[in-house]
Formats: C-alpha cells, structure tokens, sequence
C-alpha cells in the first residue's frame, strides 16, 4: 500500500511540474511514465491471516484454525463445547448416586470418564490456592464454542511450560458438573498424531424422553439388528430425574463410519449420536 501510494505522489508531482511537456504535441496516451510494478511477496499464513480476520471483523473468513485437526476430531475427541452440559449432567447424577451410596470422597473424586477435547487455548489465568500452590484456568476454543478448562496445582506444575495462549492442543480431563458452568478437569496432554490413527470403540445414541413404548422405537431396533460392525452400542436415557447409561446386547454391534452415524441421527426418537 506504502508503494502504492508514493508512486500515484510521484506521478501527481510530475504532473504539476509539467514533466514531459517536450513531448506535448504527442497524443496523451503516447506519453510515458513506467508501469507501476508490484512487489511479489508469500502468502500471509495461514494462522496468521485467520487471527487477522478476527481480530478486524470478530470471526474467521478463510478457514478455521482447526481445520487441520478436522481427522483428530472426528477420530478421538469425545467432549466439545456443544455436548459438554449433556456430560455434566451425567457426571453429575454419577456422583450424586454415589454419594447416596455412602462413597467415600476419594471414591466419588475417582469416579467418571475420562474424556478427550481438542482446540485453540486463550485467557490463560494462573492463581496462588491457600496452600501456595499455582493453578489456571483457561478457555478451550474448538468448532462448536468455548470450553472452560481447570489445571489444578499438580497437573499445572507439569503443563504450566507446555502450554500458551493460541496455541492448539488435546487435553484428556474429567468433566465437572457440579457448577452453572461445566468445566473440564485437565488430566494430561494427548498426543494428537495418535489421535489421528484412533479408531471408535463404541457408537452413544441419546434417545429422546418422549417415547413411552418399545413400540415407539421399532424403527430404530430394526435398523440396528439389520448392521453389523465393531462398535458396542450405548443409549443414553433421562427419565427426568437422572440420566441412564444402557449397554445393548452383544448381539448389537454397529460401525462408526459417517454414513451409519448420519442415517443413525434421522431415525424417530433419537436425539442425538456419538462415537467413543
């Protein structure tokens, strides 16, 4: 742009001095005055020109972030910003269950699954707990929105110089349900390469409160005993008072792949569908 404009300031100058007017019984167009030339440079990249459309407009334009982590995501990340509340509300009727079972604190501070979140990392904020010891929070930013991340003070001691902000990475941590605002409990870094090369163990299908009957969900039954793959089934029941996580038989076994999981999310009373 600097270029640019200097040389349309040359050109106007040149102009105003009468420069050239030896030839002024020449046609306009014979007139000469060389050509401005742009300077070739590399592309701007990519992470580089996406922060730049955030930064100017408030949303990426060109891509996204993690669209080379697309196979990552697909393959291995088990909690995102838009199911995570769907996991909170899981882990927390867990716990309560437990705790009406006279657990002991480390058992229900034990208890849950283990998940898998992949994104760009923003607002680290270390603190100083009673004890002395440092933590952080911070935001993880993947496809669907914003997760809340917690390193408590062993997890952080280990991380605290692995990790900035923009940076992307693949955490595994539990999910904390039990405030307004899930957060994941960081546990470790995962190595996203292997990431890539997981393959789903299992197919979660959500089914919808509303149906009353097995009547109801024939459709569903006979599409799952008419497929044959390697992944056990799950569904996942609100009753409306807690959750409920229902293994099918042995005799249910489904594939993950995209077409399956796709024709999987259309059936009646299916709410929603996910691989682990």
């Amino acid at each position: 742009m600097e270029a640019a404009l200097d040389y349309v300031s040359s050109f106007l100058e040149d102009q105003k001095k009468g420069q050239g007017d030896l030839f002024g019984d020449l046609e306009e167009e014979e007139k000469t005055f060389t050509d401005f030339q742009f300077k070739k440079i590399p592309d701007i990249p990519n992470m580089e020109q996406l922060n730049m459309e955030k930064e100017c407009i408030g949303c990426y334009v060109s891509g996204h972030p993690l669209d080379g982590y697309r196979k990552a995501i697909e393959r291995a990340v088990t909690v995102r910003a838009g199911n995570i509340n769907r996991i909170a509300e899981e882990s927390k009727a867990e716990k309560a269950a437990l705790e009406a079972s006279g657990a002991k604190y480390w058992q229900m501070r034990d208890s849950g699954k283990s998940y898998v979140a992949l994104g760009m990392v923003s607002g680290i904020h270390q603190i100083t707990t009673k004890k002395g010891a440092q933590m952080a929070f911070a935001k993880l930013n993947d496809m669907d929105g914003q997760i809340d991340l917690t390193f408590f003070p062993k997890t952080w001691e280990t991380m605290r110089g692995q990790i900035e902000d923009g940076g992307v990475y693949a955490f595994r941590g539990k999910v904390d349900g039990t405030r307004d605002t899930p957060s994941l409990l960081v546990d470790a870094i995962e190595d996203v390469e292997k990431m890539e090369m997981h393959s789903a163990q299992s197919v979660h299908i959500k089914l919808d409160s509303n149906f009353t009957s097995e009547p109801a969900i024939s459709q569903l039954k006979d599409f799952l005993f008419d497929k044959m793959g390697n992944c056990s089934v799950y569904f996942h029941i609100d009753t409306g008072n807690n959750p409920y996580v229902v293994r099918a038989n042995d005799q249910i076994s489904v594939s993950a792949n995209e077409e399956t999981l796709n024709a999987l999310r259309e059936i009646n009373f299916v709410r929603e569908v996910w691989t682990e």
